[in-house]
């Protein structure tokens, strides 16, 4: 994926997702910016199987962050 990821583009990526199944790998190298949404989905394909690859930092910590608020 390029660029920036919005809620707006999350129906289209479940249905990919769906489509390939779940040993896809979502590669987030050129992806420079996210919504919280979009760390809560990225949150749900982890732990539904999906492996995220080069993940930005800052998506990766509020990630972190986004689990212990709902643990």
């Amino acid at each position: 994926m390029i660029g920036r990821i919005q809620s707006e583009h999350l129906d289209e990526l479940k249905v990919q997702i769906a489509d390939i199944g779940p040993q896809v790998t979502l590669d987030l190298a050129e992806v420079f910016l996210v919504d919280v949404e979009v760390v809560h989905f990225l949150i749900a394909c982890e732990v539904g199987g999906v492996d995220i690859a080069n993940c930005p930092p800052y998506v990766r910590e509020w990630m972190v962050q986004e689990r212990s608020h709902h643990e």
